[in-house]
């Protein structure tokens, strides 16, 4: 084939002649570029910049270079230094890793470096400036396959192996789970303001593939976290403990960072310690977090005040607010966005099913809020919440008679405004507003 085609060498299967044209073979990023090399295949690397062959089952170095460098430069040794850069995740393209080689450089000139293993590739390019102990980058580039620890050996000569965890969604590791479970166990509780201590959750993981995990969740100032490695495949429990110090009293649902996941509830508590006075004058002016707070008050034309009773081993001092009727209610506006503050609720009877809903806003914009019950009073497991978007329900719904609970309006964000009606068909229930567990939101 070409400018002399009549003359074919007799052991020649297929000849090229020209006087100005060359063969041009195929290019490819890198030597993993060919998914399935056989011995004899020929390729330019795009990444060595040169001509490899695959013989003997592995790729050669490049044409025409020193064996050392892949170039025209002579090394003598090669050292697998430190690597940087995120973590390799199976089925998410490598960017920004590097690893670091150190080169003792006998001859100057230019070299090509690179390994592969997993669908990733490390390679680096240049000239040698100098001798002695040279520093050279690779960068990886590719996707990994699959989860576990690759070694990577560099196409030099002399060479030196690294080794690079390929992590799992699943897991975070290099283990890899199909399934999760939350609900195995609990241990602990959560309070308001107070440091985590003895709190876990122990979880359920469906294993495919031993290995590493790293497993966490962080909401409302707690984090659940566990590490470690799964020595064997199928059900195994995994214990993540909890750290940090709550924000905000209510229910918190954690989730896990891993694909698949699995969530889990746990409850905030209020602060334990209930108020001994209710503010009762306005306007009042308190210090919360250090910032001079002023409280304001607006009611309806109907609604009385009186002595704060004691019940269900509840007593603050000072003077309550009632409210009867469903359209009778008392707004409490703050100077500063707060957070946990606390509602002292009397007089409630289930004979009416009494209660109180309370809405919270920021600026006018309503607030989604949850009430919590502080713990201290008898009657707490007698009343029952309901959330309903920027509003919350109180209800007195398991004794008979007068019954009081004090209950924290918990939210993740600060409010400027609270708003109370009353909930019930006759009667009056009596309200205090509690200001001591407040604390100055963002």
């Amino acid at each position: 084939m070409g400018t002399n085609a009549a003359t074919i060498g007799e052991s020649s299967l297929l000849e090229l002649e020209s006087n100005n044209k060359a063969l041009l073979i195929t290019r490819v990023a890198n030597t993993a570029a060919i998914a399935t090399p056989v011995n004899g295949m020929i390729i330019y690397d795009n990444s060595s910049n040169c001509i490899k062959v695959y013989q003997n089952g592995a790729w050669s170095f490049c044409f025409g270079a020193n064996a050392s460098s892949n170039g025209t430069s002579v090394i003598s040794s090669v050292e697998c230094g430190s690597g940087s850069g995120a973590a390799f995740v199976v089925g998410v393209p490598v960017t920004g890793i590097s690893q670091m080689l150190s080169v003792n450089v006998v001859t100057l000139g230019n070299y090509a470096f690179s390994c592969n293993s997993n669908g990733i590739t490390y390679s680096a390019s240049g000239n040698f400036t100098g001798t002695g102990t040279q520093s050279v980058t690779l960068m990886a580039s590719g996707t990994p396959i699959t989860a576990g620890a690759s070694s990577f050996t560099v196409n030099s000569s002399p060479s030196c192996t690294f080794t690079k965890d390929i992590y799992h969604v699943s897991t975070n590791g290099t283990a890899v789970v199909s399934s999760y479970s939350c609900s195995t166990d609990s241990a602990g509780t959560l309070a308001v303001g107070t440091a985590v201590s003895g709190v876990t959750q122990t979880l359920t993981a469906n294993v495919t593939a031993a290995g590493t995990y790293s497993i966490s969740s962080t909401i409302n100032g707690v984090t659940f976290a566990g590490t470690g490695t799964f020595a064997g495949t199928g059900n195994q429990n995994v214990v993540v403990t909890a750290t940090g110090t709550p924000t905000t009293s209510g229910t918190n649902t954690f989730t896990l960072n891993t694909t698949p996941n699995c969530s889990f509830t746990r409850t905030v508590t209020s602060a334990s310690a209930i108020c001994p006075t209710i503010v009762d004058t306005f306007p009042a002016t308190q210090t919360i977090g250090g910032t001079s707070v002023t409280t304001t008050i607006d009611f309806s034309t109907t609604v009385g005040t009186s002595t704060a009773p004691s019940q269900c081993g509840l007593s603050p001092s000072g003077t309550v607010i009632g409210l009867s009727g469903g359209a009778e209610y008392i707004t409490y506006t703050f100077s500063s966005p707060l957070k946990n503050v606390q509602v002292f609720s009397a007089n409630n009877d289930r004979a009416s099913m009494d209660g109180l809903f309370v809405m919270a806003s920021l600026n006018g914009e309503g607030v989604t809020m949850q009430l919590v019950p502080v713990a201290g009073g008898s009657c707490n497991s007698s009343f029952s919440y309901n959330t309903f978007g920027p509003g919350s329900l109180q209800i007195n719904s398991g004794v008979t008679g007068q019954n009081a609970v004090v209950f924290t309006i918990s939210s993740e964000t600060a409010y400027n405004s609270i708003t109370i009606f009353r909930f019930g068909d006759s009667g009056q229930n009596s309200t205090g507003l509690l200001l001591c567990n407040a604390t100055l939101g963002p």
